[in-house]
């Protein structure tokens, strides 16, 4: 899979709660970086999957840039009450992602109530 590719299943595997989908394709040694967490191998970060799960979601990508070995994803959590927009960065190596880069302003969170709204539409 490219980047791009990688960084898609690692999304929709998120976003349906799917922890296996998650562990075939981030690597043992997964480095992952976000606002609230910190892990140092996939293990830790499944464990933590594990004992907290997402809740199931939608998503919606807002843009993708590619590398040879890394993509760049701006994409909107959509929570059942609320969504998010995040940015995530991610490199891999061969088939797996090894490291995750996650920045997201929960404060920044949009009630589905005002969804038209914060997306520039009128109504």
């Amino acid at each position: 899979m490219s980047p791009a590719e990688l960084a898609s299943a690692y999304i929709q595997a998120f976003c349906d709660a799917d922890i296996e989908a998650l562990e075939d394709i981030l690597a043992e040694n997964l480095h992952f970086l976000g606002p609230v967490y910190s892990f140092y191998s996939r293990d830790a970060f499944l464990a933590a999957l594990t004992e907290n799960p997402p809740e199931k979601s939608d998503h919606r990508v807002i843009t993708v840039t590619e590398g040879a070995a890394s993509a760049a994803v701006f994409w909107e959590y959509q929570k059942p009450d609320v969504s998010l927009i995040m940015a995530q960065y991610f490199e891999t190596a061969g088939d797996r992602i090894r490291e995750i880069l996650l920045v997201f302003d929960s404060k920044g969170a949009i009630p589905h109530q005002g969804k038209e709204a914060h997306r520039g539409e009128e109504g």
